[in-house]
């Protein structure tokens, strides 16, 4: 039998077409959650506080990945409530007392970036008076407690949750003003955790560094995950809203990408554990936790990250979406508020169904990465 030519076998391999790029397909679990999020919260009497901030946020990607206005009306509902019931002097506007108080002003922010006509400058005002006045680590860290808050005043703690609550706002307002300004003040915020809570050998960062007395909590090298997840969100929407080619950017996303691949190496079947690194499926009550799943696979993906890591993230996030007695989808797996602790206090941590935060989270990956070509 007569073989073909190499000639021919080039032509006939130049002539098979190129298979077509399989794509992310998870925008209908996103509308799916947004519709519960939607029948069971009102936009317009959700409180001013950090869970509905991540809540909102969520809505916000939503927003920009279907340009659907039902979507950006739960967030600005919720401004415009905000607004009426906390802004209603202009002689006497409010002031913020934690980073967690101040972190509305995310949307804010955000919401002027994307339409011109909004008008939420008070709640920035706000948020900039308190950021001129709160005090800070010697590296430049914001505490997460302020000197105003009625119960925890004279805690001077800087905590990692803060690189979202402040540290996105600050990326907001870059995005709204154009204002390098705002990107400087970010990568000092960025930097100071680094020396704060990073740990140089596992490049994971701890919850918090106490002032006083000069400490971390925990001291030892226990890593929680939302905590992690905070701190390279913000990296990733540094990207996201200025470019990695930003010069304020560079040392920064240095220690970011340090601190991608070291969160990407303990991914634990498709999650990441409540404490990300000690035992690593040996203790059944460190369980694996979904909101920080959707966080990590969100700034991995602004990142540029380990695409098979971000794959398998969606792939279980997407399971944990699960239909509730109504038929509603319901999202399982979120923990939560939690304080800074030891490992044991972590473990400890309840989780609960249909949390805002992780409602949010996942709506933030779901959004962003429906579309985009996935791995094979």
């Amino acid at each position: 039998m007569r073989l073909p030519s190499l000639l021919c076998l080039a032509a006939l391999t130049a002539c098979t077409p190129e298979p077509d790029p399989v794509l992310y397909d998870t925008l209908p679990s996103a509308l799916a959650l947004a519709e519960t999020a939607e029948d069971r919260w009102v936009g317009a009497d959700l409180a001013f506080d950090w869970q509905q901030t991540v809540l909102a946020y969520g809505f916000h990607r939503l927003y920009s990945a279907t340009g659907d206005e039902r979507w950006q009306g739960f967030y600005r509902d919720w401004l415009d409530a905000g607004m009426a019931e906390r802004w209603d002097d202009p002689e006497d506007p409010p002031s913020f007392v934690s980073s967690d108080s101040l972190s509305p002003s995310i949307l804010a922010a955000a919401a002027m970036a994307e339409d011109s006509a909004a008008d939420y400058a008070a709640i920035a005002a706000s948020a900039d008076a308190y950021l001129a006045t709160v005090p800070r680590s010697d590296a430049g860290a914001v505490v997460h407690w302020g000197p105003d808050h009625p119960l925890l005043g004279g805690n001077p703690q800087v905590w990692v949750d803060t690189l979202f609550m402040v540290g996105v706002y600050l990326l907001q307002r870059y995005a709204e003003t154009g204002d390098d300004a705002f990107l400087d003040a970010w990568a000092v915020q960025y930097l100071a955790f680094v020396e704060h809570c990073r740990d140089p050998a596992d490049h994971l960062y701890r919850h918090a560094w106490d002032l006083d007395d000069e400490v971390n909590i925990p001291p030892e090298d226990t890593y929680w995950a939302r905590g992690n997840a905070w701190v390279l969100v913000s990296a990733g929407e540094a990207v996201r809203l200025a470019g990695a080619d930003h010069p304020s950017l560079t040392e920064p996303l240095a220690r970011a990408a340090e601190h991608a691949a070291a969160i990407a190496a303990v991914q634990d079947e498709g999650m990441w554990r409540t404490v990300l690194n000690s035992p690593q499926g040996d203790d059944y009550r460190n369980y694996r936790e979904t909101s920080a799943t959707a966080l990590i696979a969100f700034a991995l993906l602004q990142l540029g990250g380990d695409e098979a890591a971000i794959a398998a993230a969606v792939d279980a996030v997407e399971a944990q979406i699960v239909t509730s007695e109504t038929g509603a989808a319901q999202l399982i797996g979120t923990s939560l508020p939690t304080n800074p602790g030891d490992y044991e206090y972590y473990v400890s941590v309840d989780q609960f169904p249909d949390q805002m935060t992780g409602i949010g989270a996942a709506l933030m990956l779901l959004s962003d990465v429906h579309g985009r070509e996935r791995p094979q």
